[in-house]
């Protein structure tokens, strides 16, 4: 039999934010749910650095484009 590993920090996070997504009420729900996951889900690193830096950029190009499709007069 194969022996059963344990799970790491990273997987148990990545099944609980699945979970969370799964979970949420509503389409609408489910969509900013993915977003302020996004960098989770797209980044698959064990530094929490390059997750956090991942997901700054992330944010600011979602920043970028909203300030200029949405609000071009801010």
């Amino acid at each position: 039999m194969a022996a059963r590993l344990e799970k790491s920090n990273l997987e148990n996070v990545a099944d609980l934010l699945f979970s969370v997504i799964k979970e949420s009420a509503g389409t609408v729900g489910k969509l900013i749910s993915l977003f302020v996951h996004a960098p989770f889900l797209i980044i698959k690193s064990k530094k929490p650095i390059l997750v956090a830096l991942g997901g700054s950029i992330i944010w600011a190009v979602l920043l970028i484009i909203f300030f200029e499709a949405i609000f071009p007069a801010l």
